[in-house]
C-alpha cells in the first residue's frame, strides 16, 4: 500500500482544479517493518516547484516515532491556458 502512496495528490483541491500534474518518475526506501493498518504519519514537503517542474520528499513515520520510509516523486505541471 505505502509503494502507491507517491501517487496521491499532495496539493490541495484548489490546486489541482487549476492544473494538470504527471509524475515522471518516484522511489521508495523502507528502513524498518510497518504495518499498514496501523497509524503512520507523512511528512510531505516540496523544495522545488518552478518551470513547470517540481519534486516531493516524503517521510513517514510510524506510530513509536521511528521512520518507516522515504517516498520521492518528481513532476511536471502545466496550468491551463488563460482565455
Amino acid at each position: 500500500v505505502l509503494a502507491f502512496a507517491p501517487m496521491l495528490p499532495t496539493h490541495s483541491v484548489s490546486l489541482l482544479q487549476k492544473m494538470w500534474i504527471v509524475t515522471l518518475n518516484h522511489s521508495a526506501w523502507f528502513y524498518q517493518p510497518f504495518r499498514a493498518d496501523d497509524w503512520l504519519y507523512v511528512d510531505a514537503e516540496s523544495p522545488a516547484l518552478q518551470g513547470g517542474r517540481g519534486l516531493v520528499i516524503s517521510k513517514v513515520y510510524r506510530r513509536d516515532g521511528g521512520l518507516a520510509a522515504m517516498i520521492t516523486q518528481e513532476l511536471l505541471y502545466s496550468s491551463p491556458a488563460k482565455a
